[in-house]
């Protein structure tokens, strides 16, 4: 459960157009800075936009094709927002769950009634 007067830290799972946005709101002062991120470019090739939020090198973390989330990212965070490819939506979200975080996921949570049920199932909220 978040509480007033805390500051939370934010990780980012993918780096699309919603966490820009969401960045730009975050800046005007909210209880949320943004600490890590993972995504699929090398942080190489994402330097200038890493930099541009304050995520140094150590705190950025590469998917592979699967979309698997490293252990690390989930250190020191307190919600995670997923903004990925659908495709990779539902198996990131039990991995978030499964280390007890606090998710948001950008659109869908899932691509099929199947994997709704098994969230809705398997976590009680």
């Amino acid at each position: 459960m978040l509480h007033s007067g805390i500051m939370y830290n934010l990780g980012a799972i993918g780096l699309g157009h919603w966490v820009k946005r969401l960045h730009h709101v975050l800046e005007k002062g909210n209880k949320m800075k943004l600490l890590k991120a993972v995504a699929l470019k090398t942080y190489e090739e994402r330097k200038d936009e890493l930099e541009s939020y304050g995520i140094a090198k150590d705190r950025y973390f590469n998917v592979n094709s699967d979309g698997k989330i490293p252990t690390g990212f989930f250190r020191d965070i307190d919600v995670v927002q997923i903004a990925s490819h659908n495709k990779f939506h539902f198996n990131q979200l039990l991995q978030c769950l499964s280390n007890r975080k606090l998710t948001i996921v950008e659109k869908t949570l899932a691509v099929n009634r199947d994997e709704f049920n098994q969230v809705m199932e398997n976590n009680k909220f």
